[in-house]
């Protein structure tokens, strides 16, 4: 979930969750960015109040939920704290969210120290080997995707190496800050050549329900295999459902519309959300023109070629 530079009237959980309010919503994952993109005109004070209301509307609307959140790049008050933690969500499962800040390629800082700044590259190697050596599945959350087209090269392939090094114990990533629809995949192994090589983790980066920029509002609800009170869950990510609210009928009336646009495995022909079913459809989009361009259609406008895309997805 992302809310940056957004009303406070589409900001209101009834308004973006209303399929949803009467379910159960277990698990809250919020990828950060609440302020708008000039946090250079706001004080503290701006910034805790912004914080205060939107963590009440949470808690408001999903009170039983657990809500996980990660800092984001517009948000980073009070500096020069470290800002990444683990909590147990429930018995063998646990959320890493990490301040990707601490790799983010226009934080100049990094020029100073960029192997790893804070050490929280170590921190989150040691989490792991914890969560592995006690069984623990884990999902990963921040805001910046940890990879070289948003990262620091040499901190995104320390990061992959520890991706590859548990992969059996991380289930899932999940990012925002671009507010797009996409996703990327890790491979084990180093080199350009993704020919031969095992995709080991995904990803995810959903929509953000702000327009900026140029887009209508959109969010994302994962269906998984476990729950608070499940036991030996795996974890997994079954399905994953994307809503889009139509900003031009929306703006004729009081509310707005939400409409659900495609399931992942409906829409896309996948098996599961595996790392290997999502490498198959990568794959598929060097040939397949109509579905790249289906895949690509939240990404306004298109890059001139295909070719970017397709890399940064495999």
């Amino acid at each position: 979930m992302s809310c940056c530079k957004l009303p406070a009237t589409t900001r209101e959980p009834s308004a973006v969750l209303c399929p949803f309010l009467n379910t159960q919503i277990e698990l809250v994952l919020w990828t950060g960015d609440l302020p708008p993109h000039d946090p250079w005109k706001a004080k503290r004070e701006d910034m805790l109040e912004n914080l205060r209301v939107t963590s009440a509307l949470i808690r408001k609307y999903f009170p039983n939920a657990t809500v996980v959140p990660s800092i984001g790049n517009h948000e980073a008050v009070p500096v020069n704290r470290g800002a990444f933690y683990s909590v147990e969500v429930a018995k063998g499962f646990k959320v890493i969210s990490l301040n990707t800040n601490l790799c983010y390629l226009y934080n100049w800082w990094l020029l100073y120290n960029s192997t790893d700044p804070s050490g929280q590259l170590q921190w989150l190697a040691d989490e792991l080997q914890r969560s592995e050596d006690s069984g623990e599945k884990v999902y990963i959350i921040g805001h910046v995707a940890p990879v070289k087209v948003e990262c620091i090269p040499v901190w995104a392939d320390n990061f992959r190496r520890i991706v590859d090094r548990y992969e059996s114990t991380i289930v899932a990533q999940f990012y925002g800050h671009t507010h797009l629809d996409h996703m990327y995949l890790f491979y084990r192994g180093d080199g350009a050549d993704k020919d031969g090589r095992r995709p080991t983790n995904v990803a995810y980066l959903a929509p953000s329900v702000t327009t900026f920029t140029n887009s209508n509002p959109a969010y994302r609800v994962f269906t998984v295999d476990g729950g608070r009170q499940s036991k030996n869950a795996s974890w997994t990510l079954l399905d994953h459902e994307t809503y889009v609210m139509d900003l031009i009928e929306s703006n004729k009336g009081e509310k707005p519309l939400w409409n659900l646009v495609y399931t992942a495995k409906q829409h896309y022909g996948l098996q599961s959300l595996s790392p290997s079913q999502w490498h198959r459809l990568a794959e598929a989009f060097k040939t397949n023109e109509t579905l790249f361009q289906d895949y690509h259609r939240s990404e306004t406008p298109l890059p001139t070629t295909n070719t970017r895309v397709i890399t940064h997805l495999n």
